[in-house]
Formats: structure tokens, sequence, C-alpha cells
């Protein structure tokens, strides 16, 4: 078994470091946004995942447990890499806590996607971009990676909003509308949705 996990997961660095640059598009979502401020600005608070993940909490959503990340506990080993994001939380959403849940690993590694959801800052919008082409892609025909519902928030940010399939798609959308308004509050930015 672990040998097989060892494979999927060499398959999948391939896949990722084969990926070409991509242009970011006008829209990454489903909802129109203005405001944006530049990457260097929202790059510059170093909480500003953290924050969001908490104003989204506040907004009621069932978020029971956060994790952050940092390079060392990072699983994907993306943080602070070249082309990986410079900030990253995820949650767990409490109407998806599984049988396979193990509070232990949890809060070590913190709660997969699967689980609820994450939030990515990259250095640079274009970086947003290719992560959610990547993710995407790796997933059309890859059935190890499951699903998710994913979106750049702002539209033409660098930040990628991750949230579980096994949510249905208006409780993902909600997520998304609390993220819009989580970045206008963290940032003071007026969005529109």
């Amino acid at each position: 078994m672990k040998t097989l996990i060892v494979a999927v997961c060499i398959v999948a660095m391939a896949m990722l470091a084969s990926c070409g640059s991509h242009k970011a598009p006008t829209t990454g979502g489903n909802s129109t946004t203005t405001g944006s401020p530049p990457a260097s600005e929202t790059g510059s608070n170093p909480q500003l995942v953290q924050q969001m993940v908490t104003a989204i909490q506040h907004a009621g959503m069932p978020i029971i447990f956060t994790f952050c990340y940092n390079e060392e506990n990072d699983s994907n080993h993306l943080l602070g890499r070249p082309g990986g994001y410079i900030q990253k939380c995820n949650w767990e959403d409490g109407r998806l806590k599984g049988d396979d849940f193990d509070p232990a690993t949890t809060k070590r590694e913190g709660p997969d996607v699967d689980l609820g959801g994450s939030v990515e800052l990259y250095e640079r919008p274009g970086g947003a971009y290719q992560r959610l082409q990547e993710l995407q892609g790796l997933r059309n025909g890859q059935t190890f990676l499951g699903s998710e519902w994913d979106w750049l928030v702002p539209d033409n940010s660098n930040l990628v909003l991750r949230v579980s399939a096994k949510l249905s798609k208006p409780k993902a959308e909600q997520y998304h509308r609390e993220a819009l308004k989580a970045f206008q509050t963290v940032m003071g930015t007026p969005t529109t949705s």
C-alpha cells in the first residue's frame, strides 16, 4: 500500500513539474469583483490568510478547526518555494467529519481540503491562476486527487480558495461569498459579487 501511495505521489509531482505557465484570464471564478489591491499589498500582510479564515469563521461558517502552515509542516512542500504559495491555512467544516478522521494527524499536519477547505496566497496573481489550473487539470481524469470547488478570491487576485466537493454547490458558494467579504474586511477593499 505504501508503495502505491509513493508511486501516486511521484506521478503527481511529475505532472506538476511538467505544467507550463498560463496567462491569467480576466476572470477566475463565478463572480465579478472590483478593487483588487496589487499582489504586493496582499503579500505584505503576514497574517492575511489566517485573518481571512478567522473572518469566514466569525461570519457563521461551521469551521471547527483551522491549521496554518509553515515551511516545516507543509506536506505539499510548496510554501515559500519558487512558484509556491507564501501563506496557507486549511480548515475543517464541522459537517464533514468522516470515518477516516484522525484528530492526532489533523492537529499535527492539518485537515485535508476534503474535510473543509483552504486559502492559499501566492506572490503574484499569475501564480495563483497557475495553481488553480493545475488543481483543475490534475483532477480531470485523476480520481486519486478527489474533487473540490476552486476560486480566485477576488477574481484576478493572488488568493486561491479551495472548498471540499463533499459540500453541495450552494454550501461551497457560501464559503466563496464569505471569503470575498473576509478579503474586503481584512484588506479594506471594496468587492462586488
